[in-house]
């Protein structure tokens, strides 16, 4: 008998915890379809764009603050992010990254952190590519020095 008491008393707490404000259920709460993505070769002079999903799966709004971008390989590159979203219950938001164009060629990755009002306060997206010479554009310079021949 005690036992079905202390049964009954912890399904209790359960419940009553569950059904406090402040559960997640009350609260935004932050699902991203990816946090890196591989766009592969791109052309020096021509933008490209990453776009990543937020579903806000919780009952209240969700707001989304860019943080920083910064550069983890290759040059730094002109990155247009927007600033803030507001993502709806039960809705999905967009969070295009516009990258370029680009002053180098050869591997790159860029790091875009984001703030939100969800239980995961901070997100880091990746994206990463390969940029290629524009088509009809000279061939870049040689890199390092050459050396006078030796005599």
């Amino acid at each position: 008998m005690q036992k079905l008491m202390l049964l009954a008393a912890i399904l209790a707490l359960v419940t009553v915890a569950c059904a406090s404000p402040g559960s997640s259920g009350e609260t935004p709460s932050l699902v991203l379809d990816k946090q890196s993505v591989s766009i592969g070769g791109v052309s020096a002079d021509m933008p490209v764009t990453a776009t990543f999903l937020a579903v806000n799966t919780g009952s209240k709004p969700l707001r989304l603050d860019l943080v920083e971008v910064r550069t983890v390989i290759g040059a730094d590159v002109p990155v247009s992010v927007p600033s803030a979203i507001e993502v709806l219950p039960g809705k999905g938001a967009q969070i295009p990254v516009v990258l370029g164009p680009h002053s180098q060629t050869g591997p790159h990755e860029v790091a875009v952190q984001l703030r939100s009002d969800a239980a995961n306060v901070f997100r880091q997206l990746q994206v990463k590519y390969d940029v290629r010479p524009a088509p009809g554009a000279a061939a870049p310079p040689p890199r390092g020095r050459a050396r006078p021949a030796r005599s």
